[in-house]
Parts: C-alpha cells; sequence; structure tokens
C-alpha cells in the first residue's frame, strides 16, 4: 500500500507536466503563426482594425495569419464567385477600363457618360432631349453610316441609312408617286404653270414624228425645204402642220401689159406687224423674155419711195412655159406696213405671169 501510494503522485505530476508542455508547445505554434504578418505588403494592422483569421492549406500543412480587412480588399482582384455586391453609399468607384473614373451620381434624364479623350468621364446632355422620347443628332457616322461618302440623299428606314440617287430608290420612301414624273415617257397630267421660265424647249430634229393626239415637235428641217421649220400636230390619223417658218407670196397678173401703169403693180402689204424678209422666188410665163423687178413701197401714202429688191428675167424655155427662179434671194426684207410692187417692162406682151415669193417673218419684236 505504500508502494503504490507514493508511486500514484509522481504519475499525476508527470501528466500534468505534459499538458503543460503540449499547451506551451500549441501557444508557440500559433504565436509562430502570427508572424506571417510581417510578410505582409501594404497596409500595416492598426488601433480599431478590424482583423481576418485566415487558416491555409487545412488539409496539408495548415498555417493561419491575421490579416487587416483593408489589407485583403486592396489586393483582392476580383472572382467570379461574387454575384451580389453590397450598396455604396458614399464616394465612387473607379472605372478600370484605362484608368478612367467619373461620379455618375449626378447625371440627369437623358444625359448621356462619354470619355473626354483626356483619361476621364464626363457627362453630356446635348445628344439627348429628356426622357425616352428623345433624339440623336445624325452626325458622321451617328445612325450607323457615314453620310459623307453620299452622293445623293440620305434615306433612313427601319433604322438603317441609304443613300438615295435613283427614281426607284425615292420612290421607295414616298407613298405616292402619281405627283411625281421623269424625262423617260412617264405619263403625268394636271396643270403646269411654265410662267416663271422665258422659254421651253420641245422635241427638236428632223423628220420627229408625232403619233398620239396631243404631240408636237419642232421639225427643223420643215417640209424639206431650205431654211423652213415647221411645228408638227396628230389629229388620231394624220401629222398636220401647226405652223411654218417659211411663207409663200403666189401672185398672178393676166395680159399685165395691158393694165393702166403696168410698170408698177402693189401685190401685197405687210400688215403682220413683223418684217418680212424674202429668200426665194420662183417666175413663170407663156412668153420668152419677160422682164420685171420686184420692189418695195416703203411708205403706203408714197409711192414714189421705191426700192428694188431684185430684177426677175424669165427666159428659161420649158415645154410651154417659160421659167426661172432665186433660191439664194438675200436683199429682199420687208418692214411692217411697207408694200411689195411689181414694175414690169412694159414692152413685154406675156398673156401671164405667175410669181411666187417665199418669206418668213422676224418674231423679235416688243
Amino acid at each position: 500500500m505504500r508502494y503504490v501510494k507514493q508511486f500514484k503522485k509522481p504519475i499525476n505530476v508527470i501528466l500534468l507536466t505534459v499538458l503543460v508542455i503540449e499547451l506551451t508547445f500549441l501557444c508557440s505554434v500559433v504565436h509562430a503563426a502570427d508572424t506571417k504578418l510581417a510578410d505582409l505588403t501594404g497596409l500595416a494592422s492598426g488601433n480599431n482594425d478590424m482583423l481576418l483569421y485566415v487558416i491555409t492549406d487545412p488539409n496539408g500543412t495548415p498555417l493561419d495569419r491575421k490579416i487587416p480587412f483593408e489589407e485583403a480588399m486592396l489586393n483582392w482582384v476580383g472572382s467570379t464567385n461574387i454575384t451580389t455586391l453590397g450598396t455604396v453609399s458614399t464616394g465612387t468607384i473607379n472605372h478600370e477600363v484605362g484608368g478612367i473614373e467619373a461620379d455618375i451620381s449626378a447625371i440627369a434624364d437623358g444625359g448621356v457618360l462619354v470619355g473626354t479623350g483626356a483619361g476621364t468621364m464626363g457627362i453630356r446632355a446635348s445628344f439627348l432631349t429628356a426622357g425616352a422620347a428623345g433624339f440623336v443628332t445624325h452626325e458622321l457616322g451617328g445612325l450607323e453610316a457615314d453620310v459623307s461618302a453620299y452622293a445623293g440623299i440620305p434615306g433612313i428606314t427601319g433604322g438603317t441609312t441609304s443613300q438615295i440617287d435613283e427614281k426607284s430608290e425615292l420612290e421607295s420612301f414616298i407613298t405616292d408617286v402619281a405627283d411625281f414624273a421623269e424625262a423617260d415617257g412617264d405619263t403625268y397630267t394636271g396643270a403646269h404653270d411654265f410662267g416663271g421660265a422665258t422659254s421651253i424647249e420641245i422635241v427638236n430634229s428632223e423628220d420627229p414624228d408625232v403619233d398620239a393626239a396631243g404631240e408636237i415637235t419642232h421639225d427643223t428641217d420643215g417640209a424639206n425645204e431650205t431654211g423652213d421649220e415647221t411645228l408638227r400636230g396628230y389629229d388620231g390619223s394624220n401629222q398636220f402642220l401647226f405652223a411654218a417658218k417659211i411663207k409663200y407670196l403666189n401672185i398672178t397678173l393676166i395680159e399685165p401689159d395691158g393694165i393702166d401703169a403696168a410698170d408698177l403693180i402693189p401685190v401685197w402689204l405687210n400688215t403682220s406687224g413683223m418684217s418680212a424678209t424674202f429668200v426665194e422666188w420662183h417666175g413663170f410665163s407663156d412668153d420668152d423674155d419677160v422682164s420685171l423687178e420686184i420692189e418695195c413701197l416703203t411708205d403706203r401714202t408714197d409711192f414714189t419711195a421705191i426700192t428694188t429688191m431684185d430684177a426677175v428675167e424669165i427666159a428659161t424655155d420649158g415645154t410651154s412655159v417659160y421659167y426661172a427662179s432665186d433660191a439664194t434671194w438675200t436683199s429682199g426684207t420687208v418692214a411692217h406696213d411697207d408694200l411689195v410692187a411689181i414694175d414690169f417692162d412694159t414692152t413685154d406682151t406675156p398673156d401671164y405671169v405667175l410669181l411666187c415669193l417665199a418669206y418668213w417673218l422676224n418674231s423679235d419684236v416688243d
């Protein structure tokens, strides 16, 4: 009994000693782990700091650290596992795209946040009106297209921009194209006022045919007569003459030698209001060598005011007729209110004389 009692006491002492040693070892381990804080860079812990207690590699060689909260957040680079962030009620959030930052809390309805080109962002309100019904100023590329390269009219449909430089493209933007026509044969109706124009040009060429009612053309060589021009119309089956440049004055005199004062016979008074330019004459007679002169009486009240326009000699022998002509007559001009007269040689005795005088009227008058 004595031996046992003596032995128990040493065992209790030994167990207590072992427990003290183990606790001392654990404390030293914890204390040793705290020294890892010295390896951290950045912020050091200070008074009233919040410390995070972190154990690394818990299934391997675990180490623990005390890390200040600010340092943990400073070195955090993001994680795909974070889906919800808290609300930032004060300060600003740095927008780390190119180092640009902006306080968007002041942006107003309709405002736009844009880069300023100097590493910062600013609020611009000049591009949109307030509210959802705003509009965008269409600048270069402002509506998905750079219109500076367009050669026609810009058109916008379905949110896209296109160039309009053909009639078919323009018609796709117009709901009623009946009021528009072009010069490729389109038919259009209504009253059209050309009063503001100084002239109007119609179809003009040699032999421009018309084949529908209401059509008119300008034939630049008339009826194939030198210097003649005409206006053509259509009556449903025929091309007819509206007007002709060249006019014809036909004069037939029977036995002119038997007329009193036959040396001067008035045949035409110009009352057109325009001057008449005579360009051609043709003469016929039953007698050879009929001589006469075509005269202009420049005063309708004085038949002694005479100007000779051309001398005529009918002497070419045909079959039962004598004839002559001048298709290059250039000296015959008869003013308004002047007369044309024939001056015969009274020694000639023809039974008849036919003269055809061609002229045109100068419409360039006030």
